[in-house]
């Protein structure tokens, strides 16, 4: 093995030049040029001066010794180590990968988006496989692999794999889905940073985002989830040429126990918009109804109108407006509204005209509405036969002790999708929670103190998600004077949505399947609490009527990617027209992905559903990129290939330099010359005078 001399710092031998200047100083010398008469040496006769060369050294052994000495101080700061022929030839650069993402949701449609977003995923994919392993991802509100990782290390490998990307980008285009960026960006993270763990080398990701960087696009929940620093995101916005969009919703009523003959539709005009004049119009298959409907929007404000319905209300299946440069979101399907019947069975103690108790306040609650027509069914205690569940019973109150059929029977409506509300009355129904609960360890046992109120609510589960606003998530009017402590083993596979102030759960949910079982720890009559008195009362038992599963009282209008329950359908009409067969058993159709009027039908019956773009995707307006950064996204590009193997190339040197320490003998072995210089310019000299005498 051959050992190579080299420099970590080599431009500090130029410090060796200094070398030449004690010998310049030495060649400049001039004789004095003065001349001065003394007069003690007037009659001394004179002699003319000996010629010596002006060139000549006179101690050339202290001036080599000097040069020296400079000499082994530059060698030592341009830090000097030896290495051996083949030690930074063996130096690899790490693993490189590098994900593309590709957004391809509803919102890419504008324009030319998709055109120049497929443009520029193949040219990062180009440039990226000359020196990593690439693969392409399309996401909207999922994530799908277009090009998986090559497995194979060589960059000719790499660029064979990423070949065609444009076209494949072309050929499927983007969907009808909402923007989630938050969902892409971490899926892909975490499957680069499992890649990493099972490397034992080095490595190194670089994740490519190509998206239209709309306002729409979630990015806002990247806050929940910790960014790996050693992955940065490469943020490539594709600016659309046009920006004027307008965006419409449907509006549900505000008081659905009186419908209006009036339909309330936001239209919101994106701030960078140019147009400011729109119109509205229902419309019935190919046939426009009524006359458009003329609205005044500023860029970057919403209003909301009163849209007449128009008759026959039955025949109209979509709203459209007009007037933008961007239509991918201009329409919206509805399917009117449709009463169901649906039965309350309450089982406990009480009667309906006992103002003491839950049954009263119960029945006062059963109001009919827009979508439901109720009645309620009552089965006292004493009554141990069978509960009276029949296809239209949509809720399930218990408040008592139940017998081991009865509990068989709730479990059974339960996993079919129904909804049982727990009310626990007192200690005595602890076997019966027990049962429902599947729990042996259940103990109940009254709470003691004045009162209690609701401290920690979770309003973004489905009970409580109508309370969500500033407007309507005040708890505090209600008070508790009576309720129950329960604790169970099985509280990690039920969800605790509320809590007293406490800390004792208040209101619990155990799914199973498409049903639910919601356990309250105190009634809601004033013996126990104000909660039946509260405006409370009635949206939270609105909240149990719509969790429950029965396909006759599921809603009517969806968003794109939803699953709609189709429990008893066969066949699935698209808005394309094609059919669908349905599995056998199958509970949910998952293929919602276009928007528009779906049918499903078994026999001589059929439901029909109506599918939109989620509203956000009508939120275009351009983010900048530092967005995501302000969310915890590392954003960055990797360094090359060529400048990581340089790298590596000098910490490899760093390292060698660092365990020789050749600088130190350099310094030494300095000063031990500039001590013999020293020491030999100290010695005294023989010199010969004109007289031919020695001193």
């Amino acid at each position: 093995m051959n050992l190579i001399p080299s420099m970590l710092f080599p431009w500090f031998l130029a410090g060796a030049f200094a070398i030449a200047l004690p010998i310049a100083l030495h060649f400049l010398r001039r004789s004095p040029r003065g001349r001065t008469e003394f007069s003690s040496l007037m009659f001394v006769p004179t002699s003319p001066p000996t010629l010596t060369s002006r060139s000549r050294l006179d101690d050339w052994l202290l001036l080599l010794l000097r040069a020296l000495a400079l000499l082994l101080l530059a060698i030592a700061f341009a830090r000097p180590f030896f290495r051996s022929s083949d030690t930074l030839d063996q130096i690899t650069a790490s693993n490189r990968r590098v994900a593309i993402l590709v957004d391809r949701s509803a919102s890419m449609r504008r324009g030319n988006l998709w055109q120049r977003a497929a443009d520029e995923a193949e040219r990062a994919a180009t440039q990226a496989s000359a020196e990593a392993d690439v693969a392409v991802y399309t996401y909207d509100d999922t994530v799908e692999i277009l090009v998986p990782f090559a497995e194979t290390v060589g960059p000719q490998a790499s660029a064979t794999h990423v070949r065609g990307v444009k076209q494949q980008l072309l050929d499927t285009g983007p969907t009808w889905g909402a923007t989630d960026v938050s969902a892409a960006l971490t899926s892909v993270a975490d499957t680069m940073l499992a890649w990493q763990d099972r490397q034992r080398g080095q490595t190194s990701s670089q994740i490519i985002l190509i998206s239209d960087m709309q306002e729409g696009s979630q990015q806002e929940r990247l806050q929940a989830y910790e960014w790996p620093r050693q992955i940065p995101v490469d943020v490539r916005p594709i600016v659309p040429n046009v920006t004027a969009n307008a965006g419409i919703q449907l509006l549900s009523s505000d008081n659905e126990l009186n419908p209006s003959p009036e339909q309330r539709v936001r239209i919101s005009n994106e701030r960078d918009s140019s147009k400011e004049q729109f119109q509205l119009r229902w419309w019935a298959g190919a046939k426009p109804i009524g006359e458009p409907l003329g609205i005044y929007v500023p860029p970057g404000e919403s209003r909301v109108v009163q849209l007449p319905n128009p008759a026959p209300a039955g025949n109209v299946d979509r709203l459209e407006i007009a007037g933008d440069d961007c239509d991918f979101d201009n329409k919206q399907f509805l399917i009117p509204s449709e009463q169901s019947d649906v039965q309350v069975l309450y089982s406990g103690p009480g009667n309906l005209q006992d103002t003491k108790q839950m049954a009263y306040f119960l029945n006062l609650a059963m109001i009919d509405s827009q979508r439901r027509r109720l009645r309620m069914q009552l089965q006292p205690p004493s009554d141990q036969g069978p509960l009276a569940i029949d296809d239209d019973t949509g809720l399930v109150v218990v408040s008592r002790t139940l017998s081991t059929d009865q509990i068989k029977q709730l479990h059974t409506y339960i996993v079919d999708g129904g909804s049982v509300l727990f009310v626990i009355p007192d200690a005595s129904v602890a076997g019966a929670l027990a049962a429902l609960l599947e729990d042996s360890e259940v103990t109940l046992k009254e709470a003691s103190g004045d009162y209690a109120m609701l401290g920690q609510i979770d309003f973004e589960h489905p009970l409580f998600a109508s309370f969500l606003g500033a407007r309507y998530n005040d708890f505090t009017k209600i008070r508790f004077q009576r309720h129950r402590i329960l604790r169970a083993s099985t509280t990690g596979n039920a969800d605790v949505i509320a809590r007293f102030d406490t800390g004792d759960p208040a209101v619990m949910v155990q799914r199973r399947g498409p049903g639910q079982l919601v356990i309250l720890a105190s009634g809601w009559h004033p013996a126990d609490s104000q909660l039946a008195l509260s405006s409370k009362f009635v949206p939270f038992l609105e909240g149990l009527l719509d969790k429950t599963g029965n396909a006759s009282q599921t809603p009517q209008n969806w968003h794109v990617h939803d699953a709609i329950p189709v429990d008893g359908f066969s066949v699935v009409e698209t808005p394309a027209g094609e059919e669908i067969t349905l599995d056998s058993g199958a509970t949910h159709f998952h293929a919602t992905l276009t928007p528009g009027i779906y049918q499903a039908r078994l026999s001589d019956q059929s439901r029909r559903w109506s599918v939109n773009l989620a509203p956000s995707e009508s939120r275009t307006a351009p983010i900048d990129r530092s967005a995501l950064e302000q969310h915890g996204v590392q954003l960055g590009i990797t360094v090359s290939r060529e400048t990581e193997l340089e790298r590596a190339r000098q910490l490899r040197r760093t390292e060698l330099e660092s365990n020789q320490k050749i600088w130190r003998w350099a310094i030494l072995a300095a000063f031990g010359l500039l001590v013999l210089e020293t020491w030999m310019a100290s010695k005294p000299k023989l010199e010969v005078s004109p007289f031919g005498s020695t001193g």
